[in-house]
């Protein structure tokens, strides 16, 4: 679907700062992942591919280093080998396509960005992990509904996976807060709070045929949030709470705030209505509430 390209300078490790090149390195590459398997496309000028880097004289020349030469090379020091396993294990094979210039990348589909990784001056539209990629594709796509791409089971909801994350953390949050002390206790704090979890959904209503030997339901997220996480909330934080998760939600599905009937509703009802709307299928638009 998008288009990426990678620059000069968003490729050159010797400007990260040596403490930020790990996270930096595998942030993009993490990135890169999802954003091949969505669809999107990557480019490079003829120029940046025949840069001399401080890594070697083309890019990506580390992904074709021992682990022992990798280490050797001052701009790529603080990389560790989980890092360096990752990258040169899946993006072997996988080079951008070249373009003469960046007029010939303005030629490529839409959205367009540019990308590589992040640096202590990289903007916030700079393509350089997941949370940008997210953003970018979801600016873009809350632009132009009609390239939504709609399931017929999903009528209302373009991206169910947003969703579940969503929801994810808001568990992993609940979880946090009712078992702080279990957790503070374990020396494996994330294998903690896993263990917990899977036993929170050992329970038979969220397996299919209400049968624990069943698979996990699909939408067994949707039903423990609303079956335990929203009844944990305070009574007095219960409308922020359903307005910051509704927004959320709206918001990640390609759906626009609607200030003036959000405004007008609150107004007429007297109460704290948040309404978002998306054109479906170029003519009859769709609203939801947030709360």
């Amino acid at each position: 679907m998008g288009s990426i390209l990678i620059t000069q300078a968003g490729v050159e490790t010797s400007t990260i700062e040596e403490n930020r090149r790990d996270e930096s390195l595998c942030n993009f590459y993490m990135m890169l992942d999802i954003a091949l398997a969505a669809g999107d496309s990557c480019f490079m000028t003829e120029e940046a591919y025949q840069h001399i880097y401080s890594y070697g004289d083309y890019f990506p020349a580390f992904l074709n280093l021992s682990w022992e030469e990798f280490n050797q090379k001052a701009s790529l020091k603080g990389v560790n080998f989980n890092t360096y396993y990752y990258i040169t294990s899946n993006f072997r094979s996988i080079y951008p396509k070249r373009v003469t210039n960046e007029n010939e990348f303005e030629q490529q589909g839409m959205p367009k960005g540019k990308g590589g990784f992040e640096h202590s001056d990289s903007s916030e539209d700079f393509l350089c992990n997941i949370l940008h990629w997210e953003k970018w594709h979801c600016d873009y796509l809350s632009a132009h509904p009609e390239e939504i791409k709609w399931e017929p089971e999903s009528p209302f909801i373009a991206n169910k996976n947003a969703v579940h994350e969503i929801l994810e953390k808001e568990i992993t949050s609940y979880i946090r807060r009712k078992y702080e002390e279990r957790i503070n206790k374990a020396t494996n704090k994330k294998e903690e709070i896993r263990k917990i979890w899977d036993e929170l959904f050992a329970e038979k209503v969220y397996h299919e045929k209400e049968d624990t030997t069943q698979p996990i339901k699909q939408n067994a997220i949707a039903l423990f949030f609303h079956h335990v996480v929203m009844p944990s909330i305070d009574h007095h934080s219960m409308t922020a709470c359903c307005k910051e998760i509704g927004g959320k939600v709206c918001q990640a599905n390609y759906y626009q705030y609607e200030q003036e009937l959000s405004s007008d509703e609150q107004q007429a009802c007297g109460g704290s209505r948040q309404i978002y709307s998306i054109i479906k299928n170029y003519c009859c638009p769709v609203k939801l509430r947030s709360a």
